[in-house]
């Protein structure tokens, strides 16, 4: 992945009414808010569903806290593990309007993942008053620690671990039937200053909520929180 930060892109811009990112089709929003979008998209060259999001930051593309944004988001497209969503391309398109607020827009192009949310999953089974069986749980939160530790193996943290940020991939003959588990959406997000990027409080860590940054400590803590959640 090599991100891009070419201000000729910003004629695809999506508030200017287009729907093309690059090379990418924007052709379903999800979300949209003041400071940020997501859309369902389409790569022509792989010829497959993407998951486009975008950022509208107060962050100057050349500023150090960009920078720092961009090694952050290569870092994690660098990871190749099955139960972590890839992160296909980055790009970085200054504002034309360099006195506003929003000085630039991110868009992070990623692994599409059909299927429902972890939170979704837990309000769903809590509704019915069931639980899945033990063996699933262990398998699924399996999964997911297995990613977490890669991760960490490579000197990354998370620190923005809850259900709505494991998706449950549905595809196939999946060896569960809760779906295989996906993490996405790490913290580096909150690196862009913006509301689009928030973190639930039941899940952070002791040291986070006082302010601290994240540790490995601190996703095992939101690891755990999870676990109970789910057993419970």
């Amino acid at each position: 992945m090599q991100p891009h930060d070419d201000g000729r892109h910003s004629r695809n811009m999506i508030g200017a009414g287009q729907q093309r990112i690059g090379k990418y089709t924007c052709y379903k929003r999800l979300t949209s808010s003041k400071m940020g979008e997501s859309w369902m998209g389409y790569d022509p060259q792989a010829r497959s569903s993407v998951i486009i999001k975008v950022f509208y930051t107060g962050l100057q593309a050349g500023s150090d806290a960009m920078l720092q944004f961009r090694r952050q988001t290569e870092q994690v497209a660098a990871l190749q593990h099955p139960h972590i969503a890839r992160i296909h391309d980055l790009s970085i398109i200054p504002s034309r309007n360099a006195e506003g607020p929003i000085a630039s827009m991110v868009c992070l192009v990623m692994q599409y993942v059909e299927g429902q949310t972890l939170a979704d999953y837990v309000q769903n089974t809590a509704r019915r008053g069931s639980i899945r069986p033990g063996s699933e749980i262990v398998q699924l939160f399996t999964s997911v620690s297995l990613a977490i530790d890669d991760a960490h193996q490579h000197g990354i943290i998370h620190g923005n671990l809850k259900p709505t940020n494991v998706l449950l991939k549905k595809e196939g003959e999946e060896r569960s039937q809760i779906g295989e588990p996906v993490v996405t959406d790490f913290g580096f997000l909150k690196l862009l200053g913006t509301d689009t990027v928030t973190a639930s409080p039941f899940y952070l860590s002791p040291e986070q909520i006082r302010g601290h940054p994240a540790t490995v400590q601190s996703d095992i803590y939101s690891l755990g929180v999870m676990l109970y959640e789910l057993c419970t």
